[in-house]
C-alpha cells in the first residue's frame, strides 16, 4: 500500500516543478511517471526513512526488469526529488542527506554504456522501401507521405500530427514548428527545421502538401484525418489524444506491406539525425544537424545518437587503418629509391 504522505510529498513537487520551475506539462507527466516507481517501492514506509527499506532502489529498479535508460532517468528524478525536499522540509527529510542521495545511481551493469545494443532507426533504404509500396488506399498514401517528411526533417512524431499547413513550405525546404500555431513541441520549443536535399523523398511530400493545399486553408492539419468511407480527407484544424496512435497503427501495416520491421515514429528522427551525421564534414556542419532537431548543443545530440552510429565507426577506423598502411608502404617505397641513388652514385 502506498504511503499517504510520500504521495501527498509527491504531488507538492510537481507542482513546485510546474509553477516555480515552469516545465512543461509533459515533462511534469514524465516526473510523475517515475516517482510512482519510488512510490511503490517505498510501500509503506515514509520516504525520510529511506536508508531502512530493503532492497535498495536501484536494485529494486533493476528487479522490475526495467530498461536502463528508464532506470537512470528514475534515479535522477528521485536525486532531484530528495534534494527539493531537504529544502522544503529540512527537519522531516533531515535523514536523506546529500550522502544518500549521491547513491541513487544505476548499478554497474544496468547503465547505458554497459550494454552494446544493436542501433535500431529507418534508414534512407528502408523509407525508400515505404515509398515504393503501391498505395491502395488513402490512407497508405497519407502514411508514406508521413514517413517521406518524417525523415526529412528529423521532427518528432508528436510535433508532426499536430503541425498546420501555414508552418510547412517544403519548396523552400523549411518548417515551423511554432506552439502558437498548436504544433506540440517538446517542453513548448518553437524553432524553424530545414529539410534534408532527397529528391524522391520530397517529391512525395510535394505531391502530398500540393493534394491537401488545393483542397483546405492553411489553417488545416498537414496529417490530415480521413474519412470513415476511406475515399475522402476532412478538414482537421485540431489533433486528438489519439492521432499519434493512429500513425503507429498505420506505419505498422505500411511496414509490413513493405517487407521491414516496425519501429517506432520517433525511429525517423533517429534516422534523420544518423544520415545528416554521416554526411557532416566539419564541426560546422555537425552544429547545424544539432540544432536543427532543437538540441542545445553538439554535446547533446552526441550522447544521444552517437551509439547509433556503429557503421560509421567502424568504416572510419577501417579507412583510418587503409590509410595508414597506405603511407607505410609509400615511406618503405620511398626508402628504397634512396638505397638505389646511393648504390648508382
Amino acid at each position: 500500500m502506498i504511503h499517504r504522505q510520500n504521495y501527498l510529498d509527491m504531488l507538492a513537487y510537481l507542482r513546485h516543478c510546474e509553477r516555480a520551475r515552469q516545465q512543461h506539462p509533459d515533462t511534469v507527466d514524465r516526473a510523475r511517471g517515475y516517482l510512482r516507481h519510488m512510490l511503490e517501492w517505498a510501500d509503506e514506509t515514509p520516504w525520510p526513512q529511506a536508508r531502512r527499506i530493503d532492497p535498495v532502489y536501484p536494485a529494486y529498479l533493476v528487479q522490475r526488469s526495467l530498461a536502463p535508460a528508464t532506470i537512470g532517468k528514475a534515479l535522477g528524478q528521485a536525486r532531484h526529488f530528495f534534494g527539493w525536499a531537504r529544502d522544503a522540509w529540512p527537519t522531516r527529510y533531515r535523514a536523506v542527506g546529500a550522502g544518500y542521495t549521491s547513491l541513487l545511481i544505476p548499478p554497474r551493469g544496468h547503465r547505458l554504456d554497459s550494454r552494446i545494443e544493436t542501433p535500431a532507426y529507418y534508414t534512407l533504404d528502408d523509407v525508400r522501401r515505404l515509398l515504393a509500396v503501391s498505395a491502395e488506399t488513402l490512407r497508405e498514401e497519407r502514411t508514406q507521405a508521413a514517413a517521406a517528411l518524417l525523415f526529412l526533417s528529423g521532427m518528432r512524431d508528436g510535433a508532426f500530427v499536430t503541425m498546420p499547413l501555414s508552418c510547412v513550405d517544403v519548396t523552400r525546404r523549411e518548417l515551423m514548428q511554432t506552439p502558437e500555431r498548436g504544433v506540440h513541441t517538446k517542453n513548448g520549443k518553437a524553432a524553424r527545421t530545414y529539410l534534408l536535399e532527397i529528391p524522391d523523398l520530397l517529391d512525395v511530400a510535394a505531391r502530398w502538401d500540393a493534394r491537401l493545399r488545393a483542397e483546405f486553408p492553411a489553417e488545416s492539419l498537414w496529417y490530415a484525418s480521413i474519412h470513415r468511407d476511406g475515399a475522402r480527407l476532412l478538414d482537421t484544424r485540431s489533433a486528438s489524444e489519439n492521432r499519434a496512435k493512429n500513425l503507429r497503427d498505420d506505419l505498422t501495416l505500411l511496414c509490413q506491406k513493405a517487407g521491414i520491421p516496425y519501429l517506432s515514429p520517433h525511429k525517423f528522427r533517429h534516422g534523420h539525425v544518423v544520415y545528416a551525421r554521416q554526411s557532416a564534414r566539419n564541426m560546422d556542419e555537425l552544429k547545424a544537424v544539432s540544432q536543427n532537431v532543437m538540441h542545445e548543443s553538439v554535446v547533446i545530440t552526441d550522447s544521444i545518437y552517437g551509439r547509433l552510429m556503429g557503421d560509421s565507426v567502424k568504416n572510419t577506423i577501417a579507412r583510418l587503418g587503409a590509410e595508414t598502411q597506405t603511407s607505410d608502404g609509400l615511406e618503405a617505397k620511398i626508402d628504397e629509391l634512396l638505397q638505389l641513388l646511393r648504390q648508382k652514385g
